[in-house]
């Protein structure tokens, strides 16, 4: 089944692709929609440091590159709170300054989440005033 975003989200044609998934039985999506008054710029700076992922999870205790390529790299994190897992190994699958797209996928330790894939997109919110 192919899980399209919901209509309420404003999502940019050139990075819908990104957010349209094929799901299994087995499987969830669950698209999490922020929106904050800051320059894109700035917000993107923060969130495409896979090198540095504590700089705005906080859940994290450490942060070590297996690999250091640019796309396809491996980062090993650690944990704060053992929910999902105490540790996991994740790779970069998209790395788009350009359109402020930055995904990866959980590849392997003991997280709890099989198959776990996250794709974020940053863009400018347009508001239309009539009047």
């Amino acid at each position: 089944m192919v899980i399209p975003v919901p209509s309420e989200i404003f999502v940019p044609n050139n990075v819908l692709h990104h957010h349209t998934h094929a799901v299994a039985p087995n499987q969830c999506y669950s698209p999490i929609v922020q929106t904050i008054d800051v320059p894109i710029a700035i917000v993107w700076f923060i969130v495409c440091c896979f090198n540095d992922p504590q700089a705005y999870k906080h859940f994290l205790k450490s942060c070590h590159m297996i690999s250091d390529n640019n796309v396809g790299k491996l980062q090993e994190v650690h944990v704060v709170f053992d929910l999902l897992a105490a540790s996991s190994t994740k790779r970069l699958k998209i790395l788009d300054d350009e359109k402020h797209v930055m995904s990866f996928s959980v590849v392997g330790d003991d997280h709890k989440l099989h198959n776990y894939r996250t794709v974020t997109t940053l863009h400018v919110e347009i508001v239309v005033i009539v009047g």
